[in-house]
This record gives structure tokens, C-alpha cells and sequence, in this order.
């Protein structure tokens, strides 16, 4: 039985990402909430500091402070820097014949033409505004697709679906079923 999910990584990958008609799709921060979210970080450890000197932690209302403003810092911070990881080393990209679901520097291929609409995860995709995560499901394993939350989005998400519902069509996949 042919695999129609493969681990590529090294020269395999390089030489696909590099083909001519592949098409690379990077992920982006949503900025306005990266911005609120540093300030945010930033309030929470001054506040905690000035807590901490403040109250040299002798009592229990400072000791409480303190750590809730802490960890609300530490949380934040950790958030951030999870996502901005996440941007800078992610991937997608389209070729004639193949997914790929990217990280650095190895890569998830999916074939076209073992892909549906079904497989691709659309009909189990769950219906939050703010998030779009696609579970391909393909040779007994199971892929995430991060499309957009409120942290990062695919680069350019409308010519990345349209690639993706073109290659489908391409390979034999019709439109779904009326209600």
C-alpha cells in the first residue's frame, strides 16, 4: 500500500520547497494583539515589582498580589513568545501533487490524491470564530492545519484555500453534498 503521508526533512524537503510551482505560505502575528499582550506582560511585572518593594511581601494581601501579577507576567510572556516561535518557524505549502505541513526543517507531505474533503478535515473542523484548525487525517495519523486564532494566520488565507479546493478538484474531489 502506497504511503500517502510522508516525513520529508533535508535535501528531500529543500527540493520541493524550491520546485517551480510550489507555492510557500507563511504564518503572520496578528500584531494589535502581540502589542497588547507585551504592554500587558510589561504592566503586570512593574506592577509586581512595585508590590514586591512596597510590601516586601510581610503580608498576605502582598504575597497574593505579588504572585497573581507574577504569573499573569511570566503566563503572557510565555504566550507570546510560544507564538512568535510558532510564526517564525511554520509553514504550508502547495505543490501539483502534495500538501506540505511544515516546521523548520522537516515537513509533513500529504498526498493530493488521497485527500477529500472529509480527510482534509472540513466537515469536523469546529465552528469557533476565532480559531480555524483543520485535523487532516490520513494513513491512521492525524495532522493539524493551523489556519487563523487570535494569535497568527496563514499569510494570504484566501489564496491558500483556494489553492488547496483547486487541488482537490484537480484531483477528482467534487463539491459537497446539497443539504
Amino acid at each position: 500500500m502506497p504511503q500517502h503521508l510522508q516525513l520529508l526533512s533535508g535535501d528531500p524537503l529543500r527540493e520541493r520547497l524550491v520546485a517551480q510551482g510550489t507555492e510557500v505560505f507563511r504564518y503572520r502575528r496578528n500584531a494589535p494583539v502581540f502589542t497588547f499582550l507585551t504592554v500587558l506582560a510589561t504592566a503586570c511585572g512593574f506592577a509586581a515589582g512595585w508590590v514586591y518593594t512596597a510590601s516586601e511581601l510581610r503580608t498576605y494581601l502582598g504575597i497574593g498580589a505579588f504572585s497573581v501579577l507574577l504569573a499573569t507576567a511570566v503566563t503572557v510572556a510565555v504566550l507570546v513568545i510560544y507564538w512568535t516561535w510558532f510564526v517564525n518557524v511554520h509553514f504550508l505549502a502547495v505543490t501539483t501533487e502534495e500538501l506540505l505541513i511544515g516546521r523548520s526543517y522537516s515537513a509533513w507531505s500529504l498526498s493530493w490524491r488521497a485527500l477529500n474533503l472529509q480527510k482534509m478535515g472540513f466537515y469536523d473542523m469546529d465552528g469557533h470564530p476565532a480559531r480555524g484548525v483543520l485535523r487532516v487525517k490520513l494513513d491512521g495519523k492525524a495532522v493539524r492545519l493551523h489556519l487563523f486564532n487570535p494569535f497568527a494566520y496563514v499569510d494570504n488565507l484566501e489564496r491558500f484555500m483556494l489553492q488547496v479546493l483547486t487541488r482537490l478538484r484537480d484531483h477528482g474531489v467534487g463539491p459537497p453534498p446539497r443539504e
